[in-house]
C-alpha cells in the first residue's frame, strides 16, 4: 500500500505512520488456494483461531456442521475435496468472528456446477452470522448472485459502486456498460433532460429509471445510449 487509509468501524489499520498487527485487526481471510494447514484436522484448522478449551470445541463444531462437513472434523486436508476445503477454510475465517471477511477469488479452482452451489450457500452463513464481507472476483455473474453491492475496478479506482440491478441496467461509464457486456452502444443526441434522439427512435427516460438525468443537461449534445439486452 503506498497511499491511503484503511479504516474499518472508524478504526484506521493501515495509514501514514500507522499499522495495526494482522492479529489484532479482527479481520477473516479465505483465500484462493483455501491455505489449511496441512498438518492439522479439520477441527484444529477452524478452532486456530481461537482459545483451545471446551466452549471453543463446541463452536467449530458447530460451524463446521453449518458448513456442512459434520463427521468430517478429524479429517486431515487432503482427505477432503477442493470444495471441502474451501467450507473449512471459510468456518476458520468465521470462528472468531471478524469484523470483516475478505474472501480472495474463494471459489476460481472449483468446477462450475460446486462454485455456483457453495457460493449460495456462502452467501445465506453471511447472512446467518451477519458477517460483513469484501469478495474479490473476476466473475462478474459470481458477483451479481452473492453481493449485496458491487463495485467494478478500472485502473485501480472504483468505477462504480452500486447494486447489481442498478450496474447491470444503469452503468454509469462506457467502461461499466462494455464490463457488463450484456448490451449494445448506439449513437444519440440529447433532445432534453432524459429524452434522447436516435436512429431506432426516440428514447425517454422513465422518472422511476436509476439513472437519474443530470443537472443542466446540454439539448443537442452527442451521446451513447446504453441499450440492455
Amino acid at each position: 500500500m503506498t497511499s491511503g487509509e484503511i479504516v474499518i468501524n472508524q478504526q484506521v489499520l493501515t495509514g501514514p505512520g500507522k499499522h495495526v498487527p494482522a492479529e489484532q485487526r479482527n479481520v477473516g481471510m479465505v483465500f484462493q488456494d483455501y491455505a489449511l494447514f496441512p498438518h492439522l484436522s479439520v477441527l484444529k484448522n477452524v478452532m486456530f483461531g481461537l482459545r483451545e478449551n471446551a466452549q471453543s470445541k463446541d463452536k467449530a463444531l458447530g460451524l463446521i456442521e453449518r458448513v456442512g462437513l459434520a463427521g468430517k472434523e478429524n479429517h486431515m486436508p487432503h482427505q477432503l475435496s477442493g470444495g471441502e476445503q474451501q467450507r473449512v477454510a471459510l468456518a476458520r475465517a468465521l470462528a472468531p468472528e471478524p469484523v470483516l471477511l475478505l474472501l480472495d477469488e474463494p471459489f476460481s479452482n472449483l468446477d462450475v456446477s460446486l462454485r455456483e452451489r457453495l457460493g449460495h450457500e456462502v452467501r445465506e452463513i453471511l447472512k446467518e452470522t451477519s458477517t460483513t464481507a469484501l469478495m474479490v472476483t473476476h466473475d462478474q455473474m459470481e458477483a451479481f448472485a452473492i453481493a449485496d453491492k458491487v463495485g467494478v475496478m478500472n485502473g485501480g479506482q472504483i468505477e462504480q459502486w452500486a447494486s447489481a440491478y442498478d450496474i447491470y441496467h444503469c452503468p454509469n461509464s462506457l467502461f461499466v456498460a462494455g464490463f457488463v457486456g450484456q448490451g449494445s452502444l448506439i449513437e444519440g443526441t440529447l433532445l432534453d433532460c432524459g429524452t434522447v434522439e436516435t436512429v431506432l427512435g426516440i428514447f425517454k427516460q422513465e422518472e422511476s429509471n436509476c439513472c437519474a438525468p443530470s443537472a443542466g443537461c446540454d439539448v443537442g449534445k452527442k451521446v451513447k445510449v446504453f441499450i440492455a439486452t
